[in-house]
């Protein structure tokens, strides 16, 4: 506070001395220090820090899809950490990200929140490429700064575990191209045995819409290139529910985080899986799996490929 009344007085000084013309060279020196100053303040309003992009975790060689086993620990019942948090905010909710960037008293928008968003989506880049380039690790977060209303996934939890009921354990949409559209739904018994229905609820059109908005914006990272990265093209999908979670509780930190999955596909161009995954406990599990390629190439060049990251389809 102090500093700011200093440099408002200097500024006052400056422009008495500037109007009457009288530039010793002391006052020359005077104000070149505060257009420096100024100067400084512009950057650092620019490059205003941002909470930290990634909060580092533990992430298992390998796990079960029935979310009670995991390998990459010494630990017997117990992980050393959970996972680490990731907050994708300045790709998923760029307004969020410019307005908690952005310093007091400045707009959220403009030449100077554009420069912070630019800046942003590099940093998170240059991070994920780096964690996704990890051999021996699942590339699996909990995910922050997503955009979605939290009550939308307590909605969809509550929908699943309705539709569900008591007769079925899993409930299973798959699709072999890229369209959104379904007409049927395939529901397991416990005992193994499966139903093809015709049906399409409402809830499930809003999960599986609000799941490939995610995906299709960080399915990016899985190109090998890094400048001028353009989203991949969805090839197929999966969305499974089920009476078990997908991820095992105790790696778990904060429940009400969606977790984000990454499975690149080692190849020339890249590609690769990306899944969301909504859990409540032990007791039920919601996951979207997209493929998405980055060449026009059949979408069978993904599908049975030995990818690293220890995914296991639900």
């Amino acid at each position: 506070e102090k500093r700011v009344c200093w440099m408002k007085a200097e500024h006052t000084m400056l422009l008495r001395m500037t109007t009457a013309g009288r530039l010793t060279f002391g006052r020359r020196k005077l104000l070149c220090r505060c257009l420096s100053i100024k100067k400084n303040n512009r950057e650092a309003s620019i490059q205003s820090p941002d909470r930290s992009i990634l909060i580092p975790g533990f992430q298992p060689t390998a796990y079960s899809s029935n979310g009670d086993i995991y390998m990459g620990s010494t630990y017997l019942n117990v992980p050393p950490k959970t996972l680490p948090v990731l907050d994708a905010a300045v790709i998923l909710d760029p307004k969020s990200f410019c307005r908690r960037s952005s310093p007091p008293a400045r707009t959220i928008s403009g030449g100077s929140a554009a420069k912070r968003l630019i800046k942003g989506r590099q940093q998170f880049t240059d991070t994920l490429h780096g964690e996704l380039e990890k051999q021996d690790v699942c590339h699996i977060f909990s995910l922050e700064g997503h955009g979605v209303p939290p009550q939308l996934f307590t909605h969809l939890l509550e929908s699943a575990d309705l539709l569900l009921g008591d007769n079925w354990s899993e409930l299973l949409i798959s699709k072999a191209d890229g369209d959104l559209c379904f007409e049927s739904v395939a529901f397991k018994e416990e005992e193994g045995v499966t139903y093809n229905i015709v049906f399409k609820p409402y809830e499930l059109e809003l999960w599986t819409t609000a799941m490939h908005r995610m995906t299709s914006l960080l399915n990016f990272l899985l190109s090998h290139e890094k400048l001028n990265v353009k989203s991949g093209v969805l090839k197929n999908w999966q969305a499974c529910i089920q009476k078990k979670a997908f991820v095992p509780p105790m790696l778990v930190e904060r429940e009400e985080l969606p977790i984000v999955e990454w499975n690149p596909q080692r190849g020339v161009v890249g590609g690769g899986k990306v899944s969301i995954t909504l859990q409540r406990g032990k007791g039920l599990g919601m996951r979207f799996t997209g493929c998405y390629s980055f060449w026009e190439g059949s979408p069978r060049a993904l599908n049975g490929t030995n990818n690293t990251g220890g995914f296991i389809w639900g």
